[in-house]
């Protein structure tokens, strides 16, 4: 059995929930939520591997679920994704300076999307190897997982069509 990495996507917009939910099912187990509360109430049962997150939302914005995920030991490490219609390079500055390990801006493509979660992914699983100093047997290991994974994902990643697009 192939265990799913999990993502949480948080977004106050219910399209944008639904649509990236539609692109990322097939390899990820996704979890949305609109609203900050209800995210950190998730957060509390469900370990994320990857948090996709949206910089403009009522109450509690982007910006500052970052700042409070970054501050807490539990999930500092998780790469948080800003994906928004915020463009801007002060705000880009803004994120990055928080801890956002990427920043993409909508609308962005379903396939670019699987890529840089993937990205993340597979940077995070290097990190771990390396500061667990694991023997040479592990390292191999664990580079041929990511190989596969790669491989797969590359199989799995349609053409980009107008219909993949995120707005």
């Amino acid at each position: 059995m192939v265990i799913k990495p999990i993502v949480f996507l948080l977004d106050d917009s219910r399209a944008t929930l639904s649509q990236g939910e539609a692109l990322l099912q097939n390899n990820y187990d996704v979890y949305t939520s609109s609203s900050a509360d209800a995210f950190f109430l998730l957060l509390e049962r469900v370990f994320p591997d990857v948090i996709l997150l949206d910089v403009l939302m009522p109450g509690m914005d982007g910006f500052d679920v970052i700042t409070k995920l970054k501050a807490d030991p539990r999930y500092r490490d998780i790469p948080v994704m800003f994906l928004t219609g915020k463009s801007d390079s002060e705000s880009e500055r803004r994120g990055f300076a928080l801890g956002a390990a990427d920043y993409i801006t909508k609308p962005f493509s379903g396939p670019l999307l699987q890529k840089r979660i993937e990205t993340q992914l597979i940077q995070r699983q290097l990190e771990s190897v390396v500061n667990s100093n694991a023997v040479s047997k592990g390292i191999a290991q664990v580079l041929e997982d990511v190989i596969e994974r790669l491989q797969q994902l590359k199989a799995s990643v349609p053409c980009m069509g107008e219909s993949d697009l995120i707005r």
